[in-house]
C-alpha cells in the first residue's frame, strides 16, 4: 500500500497469490484468445503470432485490485486461461476475489459466477456484466451477504 507521500506503507501477501508456471497449453490458449479478440475487432488476427506478443514463464497471481465499500480492498485471483472470455483477454478475469480490510487483513473470499466481469463494487452489491450461453451480455447486480 502507498502512503500519501508516495512511499510504500506496507506490503500485503496472501498464500493464494502465488504465480503458477505457464504451460504450453496456457500459452496456446492465450494466443488463441488474442486472435479471436482481434478478429472480433476486425483487426489482423495474425498479429497474435507477432514478435510483440509475449507471455512470460508464469501466469500472474493477481489480475485486478479495486477499492470496495467500507474501506475494503478487493483483490482478484487469476483464473485459468481456458476460463477467460476473448473480450476479457486484456481485462479482469477470474471468479475469485479476496476481500481485505483497510489494514490489509483478510476478511473473506468472494466467488463470482462464470463469465462475470466486475464493473463496480458498491455498498452491499457487486455490479457487473455476464455473458450467457449465446454470448448475450446482461447487467447483473449481486447482493453481498456477510
Amino acid at each position: 500500500m502507498w502512503s500519501s507521500t508516495g512511499t510504500i506503507e506496507r506490503v500485503i501477501r496472501h498464500a493464494a497469490w502465488s504465480r503458477e508456471p505457464l504451460t504450453d497449453s496456457d500459452h496456446r490458449t492465450m494466443v488463441e484468445l488474442l486472435r479471436l479478440k482481434l478478429e472480433m475487432l476486425s483487426g489482423d488476427a495474425s498479429a497474435a503470432d507477432g514478435p510483440n506478443v509475449e507471455s512470460g514463464d508464469h501466469l500472474p497471481a493477481i489480475t485486478g485490485v479495486q477499492a470496495g465499500p467500507g474501506n475494503t480492498i478487493w483483490v482478484q485471483r487469476m483464473g485459468r486461461p481456458v476460463e477467460i472470455d476473448p473480450w476479457g483477454i486484456n481485462a479482469l478475469s477470474g471468479a475469485e476475489w479476496d476481500v481485505l480490510d483497510g489494514d490489509g487483513r483478510a476478511i473473506g473470499l468472494v466467488r463470482l459466477p462464470d463469465r462475470f466481469h466486475v464493473m463496480r463494487v458498491a455498498e452491499g452489491t457487486v455490479i457487473g456484466v455476464q455473458k450467457g450461453d449465446l454470448d448475450v451480455e446482461r447487467v447483473i447486480v449481486l447482493r453481498l451477504i456477510r
